[in-house]
């Protein structure tokens, strides 16, 4: 399997100087489903912002799609526009990632900054919608729906410019029953049609039904475990030693 992200020896502090991630070493190969679990606090969603360049490690290097991942790097026009398009990320907080003032502005936003025609734009935009069971609230305002609603959207924002590798934080946190079953069969169905998945969860249910490797980033902030769903999480005692369970 041919690995798309490679991480190498990534530690990374906020300006608290408290350590976030600690000594991170991981590859994620094209194609699979990556559960990252841990406690609040471990790390998750820095580790998930760093593969997608929003902030940068001090120490360690991260490699996506066999290039180092650098503010440098991305000031170029042409591996930037690569990068954008194959490349998204799913914020936890859906509110972060809905900006404009309609769904169908919110859907057209990636393809329109990535220079498509308006043709491709509109196809592609009523095929997501379609797909996600939303074309009932392509002209109503983002801000003023349901947080399934919302969650939907942001996830439907990612696709149209169809991207190779989906970075999902907490995508199924805050839902009700009917939404969670929805996000986790679609997640599966794009990891079904060879997307590569990595997603953060506290949720191990979710690991053990859509995951093909799980990797535990510990109370230290470093990756304590790595190994299938199975491997992990039959472990109660380790699962209750990183405050899982």
């Amino acid at each position: 399997m041919k690995p798309i992200v490679e991480i190498k020896d990534l530690s990374f502090s906020y300006n608290n100087g408290n350590s976030v991630l600690n000594g991170i070493n991981l590859q994620v190969g094209e194609g699979e489903s990556l559960a990252i679990l841990g406690m609040n606090g471990s790390g998750k969603s820095t580790l998930l912002k760093i593969i997608d360049g929003l902030i940068f490690p001090q120490k360690g290097e991260v490699i996506v799609f066999e290039k180092t991942i650098s503010e440098k790097c991305l000031e170029e026009k042409e591996f930037r526009f690569m990068f954008r398009k194959e490349v998204a990320l799913l914020f936890q907080n859906s509110e972060y990632q809905l900006l404009c003032e309609n769904v169908k502005e919110e859907l057209s936003f990636t393809l329109f900054q990535l220079g498509a025609k308006v043709s491709e734009i509109e196809k592609r935009v009523n095929e997501v919608a379609s797909f996600f069971e939303i074309d009932n609230l392509l002209d109503k305002s983002p801000h003023n729906l349901s947080e399934g609603e919302k969650k939907r959207i942001a996830f439907a924002s990612l696709l149209p410019q169809n991207p190779s590798l989906l970075l999902l934080d907490e995508p199924t946190s805050h839902l009700d029953p009917k939404n969670v079953k929805f996000i986790k069969n679609l997640i599966m169905k794009l990891n079904e049609s060879g997307k590569t998945i990595v997603f953060a969860t506290h949720e191990l249910e979710l690991a053990k039904e859509i995951a093909k490797r799980v990797i535990v980033i510990g109370k230290d902030h470093s990756i304590k475990r790595e190994g299938s769903p199975l491997q992990i999480l039959e472990d109660a005692h380790f699962l209750e030693e990183e405050n899982l369970i």
